[in-house]
């Protein structure tokens, strides 16, 4: 066996290979990020009947 072979992957280059990983780690950021802002948003408007 040569060397190349022999060396061991780093965590963040799996992890960075890893198309799908990646897509639901985008999403799942994306999907909280949108979901705080528009509860902060809401909860700036004023209430109702006050």
């Amino acid at each position: 066996m040569t060397e190349e072979n022999d060396r061991e992957v780093h965590p963040m280059q799996k992890l960075l290979d890893n198309d799908f990983l990646l897509l639901a780690i985008h999403v799942g950021i994306s999907m909280l990020s949108y979901t705080v802002w528009g509860l902060i948003d809401l909860m700036s408007l004023p209430i109702f009947g006050s």
